[in-house]
């Protein structure tokens, strides 16, 4: 999957219904990308189903991932999800190669990381 592919698919599913839409459509375009970017800040965390906050396997967090965040862009390839997440900053999204898990990595020390699996 190319970054542009796990992210859709990742959000397609962890996203809460009411807000898939918005950020699907936010993937097509270099605008919108920078939109999502700037969302991993403040309001992203928000709008996940938090049904899908889930562990992820151990043998996933060492598979290839694509590290989404303003200081590194969207969707950097990483050897690891381990890796992306070690060297992310705050406002960050690691979202695993096959589109099927993730972790946010939010600004607020009250909130810290949060790992979903869809």
């Amino acid at each position: 999957m190319t970054e542009q592919e796990a992210i859709r698919s990742f959000l397609s599913k962890a996203l809460r219904k009411d807000w898939q839409p918005r950020y699907l459509s936010l993937v097509e375009t270099k605008r919108g990308k920078q939109t999502i970017l700037a969302d991993l800040y403040h309001v992203l965390g928000e709008r996940f189903d938090p049904a899908h906050l889930k562990t992820i396997p151990e043998s996933t967090l060492s598979k290839p991932a694509f590290l989404f965040s303003e200081t590194d862009g969207f969707g950097k390839e990483c050897p690891s999800m381990r890796e992306a997440e070690s060297n992310a900053d705050e406002g960050a999204l690691v979202v695993s190669a096959d589109g099927k898990h993730g972790i946010l990595i939010e600004e607020t020390i009250k909130r810290g990381m949060q790992h979903y699996s869809v």
